[in-house]
């Protein structure tokens, strides 16, 4: 799923930077639920947290977690709806 430019394309971006846990994931469990089956959702944190956090909930049957990237202080996620 990537583009010409070897960036994952994504259907909608969910920023929720400076959101404490468990805001981060439920905010995207909200937006994945509106989702159509085979989007990919990317989220942007700032919370440390969101590198164990998104993984866990991504173990879900319904979600696939894409990719993820970890910087200093912002870590992106891509999740696809599997269900």
């Amino acid at each position: 799923m990537l583009n010409s430019a070897q960036q994952l394309d994504y259907d909608q971006l969910l920023d929720v930077s400076g959101l404490n846990c468990p805001l981060p994931v439920l905010k995207s469990k909200a937006a994945l639920a509106s989702m159509s089956k085979g989007q990919v959702l990317k989220v942007i944190s700032t919370q440390s947290e969101s590198l164990r956090e998104f993984p866990a909930f991504c173990r879900q049957p319904e979600f696939q977690l894409v990719k993820s990237e970890g910087m200093a202080t912002q870590y992106i996620f891509w999740i696809q709806k599997i269900i």
